[in-house]
């Protein structure tokens, strides 16, 4: 990989880094925080027509809180998600770790959040 990983303000990217990036929720825009496992690239296609971007895969935390009723019984999504892949690395800064509180911390390395 050639590629620097920097973040919107030029700062490197690291593997261990946390981070603050654009997100959806539903149609709203949201900032979730996360932490970097793995810096990447997009994959090649057959014809090599077009350019590797770099990427970042990262573990994500979700502050959405939505509460509702399954099979019965209330549940509250929020904490650590599924891990992303981010493409612009542009809509990502890199945050020292005593930004994030020590829950969010804490459940960047538990386990992901079920659904339900």
């Amino acid at each position: 990989m050639n590629h620097e990983y920097k973040d919107m303000f030029g700062r490197d990217i690291k593997v261990g880094d946390y981070i603050i990036y654009a997100a959806l929720a539903d149609r709203s825009g949201v900032l979730r925080a996360g932490q970097v496992i793995e810096l990447t690239e997009t994959k090649e296609d057959r014809w090599e027509t077009k350019k590797k971007d770099p990427k970042i895969r990262a573990r994500s935390w979700n502050n959405f809180r939505q509460e509702g009723w399954f099979n019965g019984q209330k549940y509250t999504r929020s904490g650590r998600q599924k891990d992303v892949t981010l493409s612009f690395l542009d809509r990502i800064v890199v945050v020292s770790p005593d930004t994030l509180s020590e829950k969010v911390r804490l459940d960047l390395e538990g386990p992901v959040h079920s659904d339900f």
